[in-house]
């Protein structure tokens, strides 16, 4: 199955113009009373001159304050300085941005500038500089000195200790503040820009140019003595996420009031994290960087110089990497004999100029690249390759050069060269090499899917295979010629991970695996380089090399050799290298040789670099017909620890010399680094996944749901009050109608009050042995005017009993607070109020799922994780664990129901460690009454293969685990899999539990543009109601697919909401796309789970134990946390990832409705 191919990018098809005039603005430069002691005088009425000021200790660093800075036309900003100041740095407190349209400028000195101002910048078109030294512009929220000293953006600083040269720059808020530069930022030394969003349409000249755009709170570490970037995301300094008083403005409220002539898409295109480079560059090295970047004019180098856009070489490095880059028709970069990389993780799309005469261009991409209309000119131009399968049948073409070796360089996507080829072409002795191109749009993979087994080989040909992603072998390489002198060489080299998992046997040839970017995988499966000869002639055992940089882990190795009627046998060497991980022979490593009448020879075993864990190895020598015998040297040298099976080297038969061990190991634990190997959806890249060839359980491009609109019914003024009894009344009344609306309910059910509610998880707490809460989770206005004022200005809109308080949308635009009302059986509701908006939790939601569902950025989740656990979680956490809760259900206003429950984090585990978790669309909406399904019934049914979609290799084997496997029930897969047989197969059996493996597509629009995928046709949102899950009552719908709990306003819950409001008592789905493997994974641990909990527990547990890596792959089977496994075939195994405990892989799924 192959990837989604992004078609959607920031900028793509989006025509625009740019003119930045910023009118005069009456933004004068006023020194801040904050003890800083900044001093501003006033010449005339152009020029500000700035002196005074705090040193630090060691007098090198001056710092100002200010309450507001900005420059109108023609004015200059002067700062004095002295000869032994290195670095003026300047803050701006005032809480607005600063309006720059004059000459900043240092006089005194070659002094470094820093300019600091956390709601944002904009240089207008007569801003200038006038600095000997560095410029650094940001909107960070603390510049630091080493580790641990902070010139914080407000508040008290200790300038004192702020001494060297600063090196840090801390982002503590969800979204940074934006730059905007439209005039000449020119210093004599290096320009820096750092904020959460960068727009250049000015120009940009020094000696090295870097901007950086940085979506989420981050740490910018500037490496010495280069300014390379290194990104290191980390926590925020405060849990709520509000570091300091000032609000950064968003990239449209800081252009508000300017002259801007850009286009309402434009705007909208360039979200947090984005770099706009749509003005010019000069510079010997040019680092443009960020979530996204686009570059849509020129950008200079002299000669020699460097441009990257993106990353770095290959994405390697300490540079972060983009997720998407755009280089537009209209770009051109001149980089004359230098080096220009353009790079991104997920889509590079290259259709600009680069002249690079003598040098070397790179426009890469880890997963998709478009190279349409551009042109380059350079000694060495690296794209991206083309997937290669050596199979039965050619397909696609290749280019063919050499003599000996011949080299088939792929030329076309998804090219299959036949294995008589490879096979004719040996017979002769003539070696083969198969490349991956390089003029490509994938990645790079070579699979071995067809036997490689020449009966005929003239002497000792090589075949080579060289990809510049990964090599799976899932067909056998042997050498099948009967004449024992002619051998196979087998060489494999990767930039990926290289899996073995069929045998490879080469008659005495060397075989050698090598990867510059991965892990070496060969268990289960004999790398056979042994060598036996009955003519009388030597014996030679072939060598085997293995070579990572990540992990290796073997099956037997053989390099043995063998003569019965005399010759010299001498076994061939192993080496094993892991050069920044473990090493691990799982089986027995045999280098013996044996003879009968000459002299035996073994050679040395060796492993280095790094850890070593092995079973046996097998360096014993034995001769029965004469000769000698010499057992074979052992060494292992690891940079970490050595554990060790049987090793065995002795000697036998003859003058018999036993061989020797050596361990060199560090005797502290060293730290294994194990590369990340996505799964799919379905290839083996990074997991933002959209297109129409997704190997994952989604279709074509995803919605925007960036603008879910809010219902207009206002919350009850007693949930905003604070009088708890009746407000869960109020939010009961509310929540009820919102969800009834939206899902066009034909009646609302009586609404609860709050002793009604209790009563109710009161008994279900008897009944289950298990106590849970409901959380609601609302928003009221702040207090800045009088509740009374807010009402007496809504009276028109009052209800007679009632007066209400504003509409979700009026409180949006006045501010509001985010209230949290806990249910809990038998006792008063408990009420908590924090200092965040509804804006503020919505975005954090939106940042949440976007990070957690890239598994490539490892750790870029935690932050919003923990400042979701903070606000929605942690205040409730004395009230929970008192009572003993250990089940929530919250109740969320629109927009704020897709949030990821699941992946919340305090810092040490995740929530669900704790708690079970799921959404309800209100408890007067609920079926209360708690159902056993441990003796239950399962519908499962789903489809593999499809006529003009992808296939779903892991539905087959998720069935079979389910039903038969695990529960009574029966299964329909593929052509069984019709809406006839789905009703068929519930009218005739009360199935209370239904489960549907397929594809599905949500789009915003109309009902009948989102469908899930069955055999014969495509279910719409409209047809939901047709399957009448209440009659007979289905108690748990499971929607293994993409983004089935995911909508837009309408139908913010997806299919699953719909589900439930048709009368299912509840039901599971996912919040993104997601990946084949891990839904298998969850899946088989779910139903396992099942067994013995309750719907919500067992969702837990699998979620549980995929986090803590106890699903994983081993011996070619899934196995489960409870010893159970599941058999899994080579095209799983080809796609599996080497980790599950990344939160992409199970926090997706979401349990909506009844949890008992």
């Amino acid at each position: 199955m192959q990837r989604q191919l992004v078609t959607q990018s920031l900028v793509w098809g989006i025509l625009w113009g740019v003119g930045f005039n910023l009118p005069t603005m009456a933004q004068n430069i006023t020194p801040a009373n904050d003890g800083t002691g900044t001093v501003v005088n006033v010449q005339g009425s152009d020029r500000f001159t700035i002196q005074g000021g705090s040193l630090s200790g060691d007098g090198q660093n001056l710092f100002h304050s200010f309450e507001q800075f900005g420059l109108d036309t023609n004015q200059i900003a002067d700062f004095l300085t002295q000869p032994q100041i290195q670095n003026v740095l300047g803050r701006v407190v005032g809480g607005n941005p600063s309006f720059i349209n004059g000459v900043l400028q240092v006089s005194g000195s070659s002094t470094n500038l820093y300019l600091m101002n956390p709601a944002g910048i904009v240089f207008g078109s007569g801003a200038s500089l006038n600095v000997g030294g560095d410029f650094v512009a940001t909107t960070a929220d603390a510049i630091g000195f080493g580790d641990s000293q902070w010139f914080n953006a407000t508040g008290s600083n200790n300038y004192q200790t702020l001494v060297g040269n600063p090196n840090l720059f801390a982002f503590d808020r969800i979204d940074p503040g934006a730059i905007v530069n439209s005039g000449t930022l020119h210093p004599s030394g290096n320009l820096t820009v750092l904020a959460g969003a960068v727009v250049n349409t000015g120009e940009l000249s020094a000696n090295t140019v870097t901007v950086q755009a940085i979506p989420d709170s981050a740490l910018i570490r500037l490496s010495q003595p280069d300014h390379l970037l290194s990104l290191e995301v980390l926590p925020p300094r405060d849990a709520q996420g509000n570091v300091g008083a000032i609000a950064p403005l968003d990239l449209p409220s800081l252009l508000t009031g300017s002259p801007v002539s850009l286009a309402a898409e434009t705007i909208a295109a360039i979200e947090p994290g984005t770099t706009w480079a749509a003005g010019t560059i000069h510079a010997s090295e040019v680092n443009l960087l960020g979530e996204q970047v686009a570059v849509l004019d020129t950008i200079t180098t002299p000669t020699g110089g460097s441009v990257r856009i993106g990353g770095d070489y290959l994405g390697n490095g300490p540079i972060p990497n983009a997720a998407r880059t755009y280089i537009d028709p209209q770009a051109t970069i001149n980089a004359d004999q230098g080096q220009v990389v353009v790079w991104s993780d997920d889509v590079t799309r290259f259709f600009g100029t680069i002249n690079a005469p003598g040098g070397f261009v790179e426009t890469s991409s880890k997963d998709h690249l478009e190279v349409v209309g551009s042109q380059v000119v350079a000694a060495d131009w690296l794209l991206d390759p083309f997937n290669v399968t050596i199979g039965a049948v050619a397909s696609g073409t290749f280019n063919t050069s050499g003599v000996n070796p011949v080299i088939f360089e792929a030329a076309s996507n998804d090219a299959i060269i036949d294995v008589a080829t490879i096979l004719g072409t040996l017979a002769v002795g003539t070696s083969v090499a198969i490349n991956t191109g390089v003029a490509g749009t994938q990645a790079g993979n070579i699979t071995v899917a067809a036997a490689i087994n020449p009966t005929a080989l003239g002497g000792g040909p090589t075949l080579t295979l060289t990809a510049a992603n990964d090599i799976t072998v899932n067909a056998a390489i042997t050498n099948a010629d009967i004449v024992e002198d002619h051998f196979l060489n087998v060489e494999l080299f990767a930039g990926g991970n290289i899996d073995v998992n069929a045998a490879i046997a080469t008659g005495g040839g060397k075989i050698e695996a090598r990867t510059t970017g991965g892990n070496i995988d060969t268990t289960g499966i004999t790398l056979n380089a042994s060598d036996l000869r009955t003519n009388g002639n030597n014996a030679q055992g072939g060598n085997v090399i293995l070579n990572a940089t990540g992990t290796i882990a073997t099956g037997a190795i053989n390099t043995s050799a063998t003569t019965t009627v005399g010759g010299d046998a001498t076994a061939g060497a192993v080496t094993l290298t892991a050069a920044d991980s473990t090493t691990t022979a799982t089986t027995t490593i045999a280098t013996s040789a044996t003879v009968a009448g000459g002299t035996l020879i073994t050679t040395t075993v060796t492993t280095a670099t790094s850890s070593i864990t092995t079973t046996t190895i097998d360096a014993s020598a034995t001769t029965t017909g004469g000769g000698n015998s010499t057992g074979g040297n052992v060494t292992l040298t690891a940079a970490g620890a050595a554990n060790t099976g049987t090793i065995t080297t002795t000697a036998t038969g003859g003058t018999a010399t036993n061989g020797t061990v050596t361990i060199n190991q560090t005797p502290t634990t060293s730290t294994t680094s194990t590369t990340f190997v996505s799964d799919r959806i379905l290839d083996e890249q990074s997991e933002a996944c959209q297109g129409e060839n997704c190997g994952d359980r989604t279709l074509d491009n995803a919605p925007d749901h960036h603008a879910l609109r809010h219902s207009d019914y206002p919350i009850n003024s007693a949930y905003c009050r604070g009088e708890t009894t009746r407000a869960v009344t109020a939010a009961e009344d509310y929540y009820s109608q919102e969800f009834a609306s939206y899902l066009n309910l034909p009646q609302l059910p009586k609404i609860l009050g709050s002793d009604q509610a209790q009563t109710m998880l009161k008994t279900i707490a008897n009944q289950t042995g298990r106590d849970s809460a409901v959380v609601y989770m609302g928003f009221c206005p702040r207090a800045n005017r009088p509740l009374e004022q807010q009402i007496e200005q809504q009276a028109h809109k009052q209800k007679p009993e009632e007066p209400r308080l504003p509409t979700i949308q009026e409180q949006i635009d006045e501010g509001d607070r985010l209230v949290l009302l806990l249910v809990q059986p038998g006792q008063d509701p408990i009420r908590h109020e924090l200092n965040v908006s509804r804006n503020q939790v919505r975005d954090l939601g939106r940042r949440l799922r976007r990070t957690v569902a890239n598994p490539n950025r490892r750790t870029a989740y935690l932050n919003p994780a923990q400042t979701l656990y903070s606000w929605i979680l942690e205040p409730l956490e004395a009230d929970l664990q008192a009572a003993g809760i250990d089940h929530l259900a919250y109740v969320p206003v629109p927009g704020l129901r897709t949030i990821p429950l699941a992946a919340m984090h305090d810092g040490t585990d995740f929530a669900i460690a704790r708690y079970s978790l799921s959404l309800l669309p209100s408890l007067s909406l609920t079926n209360p009454t708690p159902q056993d399904l441990r003796q239950a019934t399962v519908l499962a049914m789903g489809a593999e293969t499809f006529a003009t979609l992808p296939p779903l290799p892991a539905v087959p084997v998720e069935l079979n685990w389910i039903t038969p496997g695990l529960w009574p029930g029966e299964a329909h897969l593929n052509a069984a899999f019709t809406y006839k047989n789905l009703q068929q197969a519930r009218r005739e059996t009360s199935y209370p539990i239904v489960h549907l493996a397929t594809h599905s597509q949500f789009q915003a629009g109309t009902p009948a543009n989102s469908y899930i995928q069955l055999w014969d046709q495509q279910l719409s949102l409209d047809d939901i109601h047709r399957l009448d899950w209440q009659s007979p009552l289905v108690e748990l719908l499971v929607l293994s697919a993409c983004e089935t709990a995911f909508g837009d306003a309408d139908a913010e819950l997806g299919f699953v909401g719909l589900s439930v409001s048709t009368g299912a008592k509840s039901a599971i789905g996912s919040l993104w796309t997601v990946s084949d493997m891990g839904t298998l994974g969850l899946m088989a641990q779910f139903y396992q789970e099942l067994r013995s909990r309750d719907r919500a527990q067992a969702l837990q547990q699998a979620q549980l134990a995929m986090s803590r890596a106890q699903i994983h792959i081993q011996d070619k089977q899934l196995q489960l946390s409870n010893q159970q496994s599941v058999g899994l075939s080579a095209d799983l195994l080809n796609v599996a990832p080497s980790d599950f405990s990344h939160p992409f892989y199970w926090a997706a799924f979401t349990l909506v409705g009844s949890p008992w």
